[in-house]
């Protein structure tokens, strides 16, 4: 069940400029569901989200938007592929169905943009974010503790995230070229506590972890794009970023402790226009992983920030005036691959990674009111420091895709049929279990009078069975004497069907 509710507070009126109308609306929304699994769901969750955007003065804008949500849900959580097939369980039913939590977030955004000469501006964002969690998870079952079970809980109590974000974006001549420059700074700071206890049936019965955490980048950056003739340009670019961890063990003390460092991040990219119809680009980069703050104190061995190199050659081209084609080819090295470890509430480091890979998107103009599109995507992926056969990224997709078709119309009948695509990929290192791939189709259509909206949308059209999250996970059951390694899983969406009807005034 959903209900919506929409406010326009001042109509969308143009006060000022077509170009920067005054707008501000207030929207709600409650949901609540029990969902497909045979234990009831319980799901609920109340959205509040307001914005406001005007001009100050002909050469002044501002927005500001605010947010708020609250969600509580039970869980079935992830079951093992041998309990659905010995018929202890179907695929929608559960192992332990006391997991599940609360969450929420507030957040608040403003931002000031100031329209200078010569198309300068100057762009200054403020924001400010709380966020909570209390989650109840139960990946392993009755592995560690044979007798209660594995459920453990963690929590964020009141994650508090503050930032600034200031740009100036401006266009020069260098000599005879012309040269489109940004320039920029910021922070982000997070500081919360956290903690992770075992539990039985939502009831804590010890505490393994429980500190405060304190994580601030500070960066810097500069993009600058040379036009050297009609056909080519030049974007170079470079970014400082500054990141301090600190965590404060409240449990062992001797795992409290701080950790700081700096990277220099520079891209380079080329762009040459053939035609009309044709663009060519070559890019690079050198970025990295941002970290988990507990393991880089605990670990004084850890990779703080790990790099990451990319490399793209690729091509846009109209092959006929209603056929636009974008082809990829990439390449991503990784220093370290970060995989965090739910049951534990750790990040673990699995050594270095490569990827290579291509990308093709196709749009296709069928009619003025009918279009198609397509996504395909292949990537070869392999952990670098590993034999042969025990190299593979586990979960790391190999070929997926996406499309359709639809029909656009600005008022009356809209309608649009929609496809995804992941192949089966390895699920651990050595491929002896895998993910099972899907193929899903989902159907939208709609009709819009001129103030009333009747929408109706099908998922997984074909009723298929699918799985969502999974994983290769070791565990026991309660009346097992060893454990077993083999594919989890959460059931993805069956054939489900809902109609929608809105006046908008």
């Amino acid at each position: 069940y959903r209900a919506l509710a929409m406010v326009d507070l001042l109509g969308n009126r143009h006060l000022f400029t077509d170009k920067h109308p005054e707008n501000a609306y207030i929207a709600a929304e409650y949901v609540y569901s029990d969902a497909y699994f045979e234990s009831p769901q319980n799901f609920k969750r109340f959205n509040v989200f307001g914005k406001y955007a005007g001009m100050l003065s002909e050469k002044t804008a501002v927005s500001f938007s605010a947010s708020t949500f609250q969600s509580n849900w039970d869980a079935s959580g992830q079951i093992p592929q041998r309990a659905v097939d010995n018929g202890m369980i179907s695929r929608f039913g559960s192992i332990d169905d006391t997991e599940g939590g609360t969450t929420g977030r507030t957040n608040a955004n403003f931002e000031v943009t100031n329209y200078l000469k010569q198309d300068a501006q100057i762009r200054n964002q403020v924001f400010y974010s709380n966020y909570h969690f209390d989650l109840y998870s139960n990946f392993t079952f009755f592995l560690n503790n044979p007798i209660q079970g594995d459920q453990i809980r963690q929590t964020e109590d009141g994650r508090n995230i503050f930032g600034y974000n200031g740009s100036y974006e401006s266009n020069y001549d260098l000599g005879s070229k012309k040269v489109a420059s940004v320039l920029g700074i910021g922070t982000r700071l997070d500081a919360g506590g956290l903690s992770l206890m075992n539990s039985l049936d939502r009831v804590v019965t010890d505490t393994v972890v429980s500190g405060d955490l304190k994580e601030q980048n500070l960066f810097a950056f500069t993009d600058q794009t040379l036009h050297l003739t009609e056909h080519l340009s030049l974007n170079a670019g470079l970014r400082f970023d500054y990141f301090r961890f600190k965590f404060a063990d409240k449990t062992d003390p001797s795992q409290s402790g701080k950790a700081n460092k700096s990277r220099l991040s520079p891209k380079l990219s080329l762009f040459y226009t053939v035609n009309q119809a044709v663009q060519v680009y070559a890019r690079s980069g050198i970025g990295f992983h941002s970290n988990d703050s507990r393991g880089v104190v605990t670990n004084k061995t850890a990779n703080v920030l790990p790099k990451a190199y990319g490399y793209e050659v690729g091509s846009t081209f109209k092959l006929t005036p209603k056929i636009l084609i974008n082809a990829a080819l990439w390449h991503l090295d990784l220093e370290n691959e970060l995989v965090y470890i739910g049951d534990e509430g750790v990040v673990e480091i699995s050594g270095p990674t490569r990827r290579l890979g291509t990308d093709l998107a196709i749009r296709y103009q069928i009619s003025p009111l009918f279009f198609a599109d397509a996504d395909l995507n292949f990537n070869y992926g392999r952990l670098r420091n590993e034999a042969e056969g025990e190299d593979f990224i586990p979960l790391a997709p190999t070929f997926t895709s996406i499309g359709g078709v639809s029909l656009k119309q600005e008022k009356g009948f809209n309608a649009s049929l929609r496809y995804r695509y992941i192949d089966s990929r390895p699920a651990n290192e050595i491929n002896t279990v895998r993910a099972e791939g899907y193929f899903l189709l989902d159907a939208v259509a709609s009709y819009l009078w001129s103030k009333v909206h009747l929408g109706v949308s099908v998922e997984n059209v074909l009723d298929r069975d699918w799985n969502e999250a999974q994983f290769d996970t070791e565990t026991r059951l309660r009346n097992e004497t060893e454990a077993v390694s083999e594919l989890h899983f959460t059931p993805g969406t069956p054939f489900f069907m809902k109609a929608s009807l809105s006046y908008l005034f």
